[in-house]
C-alpha cells in the first residue's frame, strides 16, 4: 500500500523521467535538423535537390540526402537500386523500426520519383 509521500515521490520519478526524454527527443530532431540547414548552406544546388524532394512529397529524405552529400539532380539521376535500397534502409532506420512495408513504400516511392 501507497502512502501520499510515496505517490508524490514516484510522481517527480516519472515527472523527471519524461522531461530526460522529451530534451533528448529535441536534442534529435535539432541534429536531424543542423544537417539539411548546414546541406542549405554548404552546397550550391542543396536547395534544389530540397525543392525535388518536396515536391514529390519525399522531403523525409532531406536528411539522409544532405547526409550523404547528394546535392545535385544528375547525381540523384544516376542512382541504382542498390543506392535506392540503402536510402530507404537508412530511412526506415531513423524511425527504429524493423518494419519491412515501411522500407517498402520509402524505397517505391523514391523509386518512382528517380
Amino acid at each position: 500500500r501507497m502512502s501520499l509521500s510515496d505517490e508524490g515521490v514516484h510522481k517527480k520519478a516519472l515527472e523527471e523521467a519524461a522531461r530526460r526524454v522529451l530534451a533528448k527527443t529535441l536534442e534529435c530532431i535539432a541534429n536531424l535538423r543542423s544537417d539539411v540547414d548546414l546541406f542549405r548552406m554548404s552546397k550550391p544546388q542543396a536547395e534544389e535537390v530540397l525543392c525535388w524532394l518536396e515536391e514529390r512529397g519525399l522531403s523525409e529524405f532531406s536528411t539522409i540526402f544532405a547526409r550523404h552529400e547528394l546535392d545535385s539532380l544528375l547525381q540523384i539521376r544516376s542512382l541504382d537500386p542498390a543506392n535506392l535500397d540503402q536510402l530507404a534502409f537508412e530511412l526506415a532506420s531513423a524511425f527504429s523500426r524493423d518494419d519491412r512495408s515501411l522500407w517498402l513504400g520509402l524505397r517505391t516511392n523514391l523509386g518512382l520519383a528517380v
